[in-house]
């Protein structure tokens, strides 16, 4: 309990540092109107107290004098009133633009990190929950911060100012109003706790929720779940995951509400015994019926106050204890490390050579690629052959640098990438990954998307487009290169996937690389438009150096050497006649997939 006070703390701390680092005008209007809220309800009950005394003193002397003193303090009455509520509505407003404001930047808090992660966080599961804890809570939870900070320094200088006017009559009061509000506070924080260690424990089956969701309402899993009669199934599951973990909400909030329901009859009693002791002592002449008036107020406000505060201690609290999971997401530290030193810049074309790599993935510990040796000389078209799982996406990975091997090295130019800052690694390399992503925005943007650092002209993307063999479909379109592709937005127009990987592999040239990339670059399309591709492709690289992953062996042999991935490491290597003579791995798959087309 101790260590979550502590991080709590430091949570409160951390986040008030960088909200008003970033807005300290609009968190200072917020405190300064907040503060004038706390105190201008408690002016307008002693005015109506100064009023009350005034009208009784008149009365009793039969209805002379005082005329005027009751004039300027209903007078002033007014006038704190308009402010209370004038103050109340520009609040309301510095409110609203300050929490935009907090939104905004926790947003581009998380954006910029998870931007700035390694390929490792997003494949593994573990990482997918603190990635989830975060986005759910970065969305209101620093906002509700500064609101309990600002409530509690509100109620704060409310209480104080009751205090001081309460200490005139009894000072027990005040012990009184305190005893009556704090067991109430202890069943919040217990309960604000549990419902942390709750949401913790179940955040893989609300990530699970959100992903049937996903798939009874994405387009994606569409045909699927009508053609195989899949939603009711979907729907089912996702109401059972709910349940088990709303069932287990609803027991706490009902043990919750039961223990508040006890102790509100606590504070019920310290009221009424408050309130009897005013009017005793009213009855008995030792205050006047405005002083009742005022203290009967001043205790409901009062208790009103206390309860406030306490309430934004315990709010305060259960905030940071979830503001835990958006700085264990803020926390995360890359894995591919930066080098203390800069290295030049890589002369094109590159040549590229791997040295004993061995490559486990960190969440499985499972060995993927093992022992592997190839070079690649600058300017040649090698293609990685092999079956699914023997390693071939991996190794594009660690020639991204998205991960590090775990043994041996990988040289660009004869520098080893370890060496190498991984953004200058992103731009020598150009690559039309196989689960390549459809941008729902402009058939220009599409394309330009391969290095924004070029102008956006219209010149260099049809030039792409024309060696991708995707130009013409594209100027067939309404808008051209403006025109919005896919179907989420109005005026849009799809592609078939074989177009969108075509638009892919434009995207992909459009980048001016030392080292190309295809990976499955073909397989959406047909024989005629594949060979039409790769003959352009063969065109496009010459003196360049190019990768193909290819199951097509018609693909494959156009290319100048071959290696052969079997049990996580490099089995054959040759050129394709070579490897046909060889009569090993290559010949038996290049055999087999041939005899498919006789």
């Amino acid at each position: 309990m101790g260590t979550i006070w502590r991080n709590s703390l430091g949570n409160i701390d951390r986040t008030f540092r960088f909200i008003y680092r970033h807005s300290p005008k609009w968190t200072l209007l917020h405190i300064v109107t907040a503060t004038i809220m706390g105190l201008l309800p408690l002016g307008l009950i002693y005015l109506i107290k100064l009023l009350v005394d005034e009208v009784t003193a008149a009365v009793e002397e039969g209805g002379a004098g005082g005329l005027e003193n009751i004039v300027w303090i209903i007078l002033a009455t007014g006038i704190v009133f308009f402010l209370n509520s004038a103050v109340g509505s520009w609040f309301n407003f510095i409110k609203e633009k300050h929490t935009r404001q907090i939104e905004d930047l926790m947003f581009g808090k998380i954006q910029a990190k998870a931007s700035t992660l390694d390929l490792e966080y997003f494949e593994n599961p573990h990482y997918h929950d603190v990635i989830y804890r975060a986005e759910q809570e970065s969305r209101y939870r620093p906002q509700q911060i500064i609101t309990g900070l600002i409530t509690v320094i509100q109620n704060t200088i409310s209480l104080i100012t009751v205090a001081l006017m309460l200490t005139s009559l009894n000072w027990l009061i005040i012990v009184v109003l305190a005893v009556a509000v704090l067991p109430a506070v202890y069943v919040k924080f217990r309960y604000n706790e549990r419902n942390y260690r709750l949401f913790r424990s179940h955040t893989e089956d609300l990530r699970k929720t959100f992903y049937f969701n996903r798939m009874l309402t994405e387009k994606s899993f569409t045909k699927e779940l009508r053609l195989f009669g899949l939603a009711p199934y979907f729907r089912r599951q996702f109401e059972q995951l709910r349940d088990k973990v709303w069932r287990q909400k609803y027991r706490l909030l009902r043990n919750k509400t039961i223990y508040e329901t006890l102790t509100h009859l606590v504070a019920a009693g310290a009221i009424f015994g408050a309130f009897a002791w005013l009017a005793r002592d009213a009855m008995q002449g030792a205050i006047t019926i405005g002083s009742l008036v005022m203290y009967f107020l001043v205790i409901r406000r009062g208790f009103t106050f206390l309860k406030s505060l306490m309430d934004g201690f315990s709010k305060l609290y259960e905030q940071n204890l979830f503001l835990d999971n958006l700085f264990e997401f803020l926390n995360l530290k890359p894995r591919v490390q930066a080098p203390k030193q800069k290295v030049p810049a890589l002369k094109q074309p590159l040549s590229i050579t791997l040295k004993g790599v061995d490559f486990r993935y960190p969440n499985t510990g499972a060995m993927v690629l093992k022992d592997v040796n190839l070079h690649i000389p600058a300017g040649k078209t090698v293609a990685f052959v092999g079956a699914n799982g023997a390693g071939k996406t991996t190794l594009i990975k660690l020639l991204c640098r998205f991960y590090d091997p775990t043994a041996g090295s990988i040289l660009f130019n004869g520098i080893n990438l370890r060496d190498m800052p991984k953004e200058q690694v992103f731009d020598q390399v150009s690559v039309m990954f196989q689960d390549f992503i459809h941008y729902h925005l402009t058939a220009g943007e599409n394309i330009w998307f391969g290095d924004i650092a070029k102008p956006y002209d219209w010149r260099y993307l049809s030039h792409s487009a024309e060696n991708a063999g995707i130009r013409e479909r594209i100027e067939s379109l309404h808008d051209q290169y403006n025109t919005y592709l896919g179907n989420l937005f109005n005026n849009s127009a799809e592609l078939s996937i074989g177009e969108w990987q075509k638009l892919a592999i434009a995207r992909a040239y459009f980048r001016d690389a030392g080292l190309y990339i295809l990976d499955e670059p073909s397989s959406s399309m047909d024989a005629v438009t594949e060979q039409e591709v790769f003959s352009r492709f063969k065109e496009l690289i010459q003196g360049r150096t190019a990768i193909v992953i290819s199951h097509r062996f018609t693909t494959i042999s156009m290319v100048d050497y071959i290696y052969v991935l079997d049990q996580h490491t490099i089995r054959e290597s040759g050129t394709h006649q070579e490897l046909m003579q060889q009569e090993g791995l290559y010949a038996r798959l290049y055999r087999t997939q041939a005899r498919h087309y006789q």
